[in-house]
């Protein structure tokens, strides 16, 4: 019986729906993976041993510091700031209550020598030089490695070499950035399979991309912003590399970003032939098929087969009534939601789409990410029951702080006049 995944989470304060929401899962995914009903996956539980060592480092470090200044200063009484699941995330902290009152107490049990108390304001008559830590849990202790290094060079090479023959990789896009990513899966890098990331061509369509679409595939460092990464916890960025067996820098990222770009250059030789193998991989990741390369400025019967994803449409409500205060009317989500369907872009010409809508009191402006739009001809969904879905979200999480809330891949800005 494999039942470590329900230990680590217990130990880390997770709640299944908080569980449910930190790894994009279904409540009932949570649920089956507790019982040992389900097989978790490898990269599940090396995110929980993450998470358990970032949040054991962070305890450490804390009160190793207070233990210090209170030899020299003593100190009664501190307070450390509570914050709220929405503040927790927006820090890149563990979005859970529970996570936050199980630090607090670990703190509170290793400072006996200390009265330490949570509270989301300090008392008046406290002075907050010396009482109030709002920023305990920001900064967590080194740790010996905050990096991954290649420890089999020969099986990475096979891995690779396989990946690039069997045309097994992944697809990412940045909209943020405006790059599409790749993803190789490893196992020569940790115990628990693993893929790294990279960025590798610009997105989208224009003269300027055109103009070096016939340029060799190769790998620019753009300042460091594009060496090779593993996700950690909280989608946080480790680099990875090969072994350099020197002190001074542990691992060699640009020589591994190389050898990437090498083994698709075979297959992918011209910027060009890469960015259309993206969007190609992207295109089926959305469910679009070729049809879609159609004018949908002049093609209506091909815009009216889209619609917009559940996870969307449930944002769309939350994050109305986050930013203004108001309840978005089911009327209005649903023209919003068709207004979204009819802008859709062409995979074949843009990758995302920055849409403004001004409904009079309230203008959104919305960067629509291909991933929450379907086609009724894809896999038989449709709005209705997209919209059912949503409904269900909403309803399960008011009153419950959020915690079964499902973030689209859009972003969605509100701006209430």
């Amino acid at each position: 019986m494999d039942n470590r995944f329900a230990y680590m989470r217990k130990y880390l304060g997770f709640s299944q729906k908080d569980a449910s929401k930190i790894f994009s899962t279904r409540l009932d995914t949570i649920k089956k993976w507790d019982s040992d009903k389900l097989v978790v996956p490898g990269p599940v539980l090396e995110e929980l041993y993450d998470h358990i060592r970032f949040t054991n480092d962070m305890v450490v470090e804390f009160c190793d510091e207070r233990q210090a200044e209170a030899e020299d200063d003593l100190i009664e009484e501190i307070y450390l700031r509570t914050f709220t699941v929405e503040d927790l995330a927006e820090r890149g902290l563990p979005p859970s209550l529970g996570w936050q009152d199980h630090v607090i107490g670990v703190i509170i049990g290793r400072l006996a020598s200390i009265h330490v108390y949570g509270a989301d304001t300090l008392p008046e008559h406290y002075d907050p030089d010396h009482h109030w830590y709002e920023y305990w849990g920001l900064e967590p202790a080194k740790k010996p490695t905050e990096f991954f290094a290649i420890k089999e060079e020969t099986l990475f090479a096979r891995e690779l070499a396989k990946a690039i023959e069997a045309d097994q990789w992944q697809v990412e896009f940045d909209p943020s950035e405006n790059y599409y990513l790749i993803g190789f899966r490893t196992k020569a890098v940790s115990k628990a399979a693993r893929h790294i990331w990279i960025k590798v061509v610009r997105a989208g369509n224009s003269k300027v991309l055109d103009h070096f679409a016939d340029n060799p595939l190769r790998y620019s460092d753009n300042f460091g912003g594009c060496t090779p990464y593993i996700e950690g916890p909280n989608k946080s960025k480790i680099p990875v590399g090969f072994s350099s067996g020197n002190d001074d820098a542990s691992i060699d990222p640009h020589t591994l970003a190389e050898t990437l770009f090498a083994a698709l250059a075979t297959s992918y030789p011209t910027q060009g032939a890469m960015r259309e193998a993206c969007r190609d991989r992207y295109a089926a990741l959305v469910g679009a098929e070729g049809g879609y390369t159609a004018d949908f400025l002049n093609d209506w019967a091909v815009k009216d087969t889209r619609f917009v994803s559940h996870n969307f449409i449930a944002s769309l409500f939350f994050e109305t009534q986050k930013q203004t205060g108001l309840t978005l009317h089911p009327e209005a989500m649903v023209e919003l939601c068709s207004i979204l369907a009819k802008s859709e872009p062409s995979i074949r010409s843009m990758d995302h789409e920055v849409i403004v809508i001004d409904m009079g009191e309230m203008v959104f402006t919305i960067t629509l990410d291909l991933r929450d739009v379907f086609s009724q001809s894809g896999d038989g969904r449709d709005f209705h029951t997209e919209a059912s879905k949503a409904l269900d979200i909403i309803q399960t999480s008011i009153g419950n702080d959020g915690l079964t809330r499902i973030e689209p891949f859009s972003t969605i800005e509100i701006a209430f006049i």
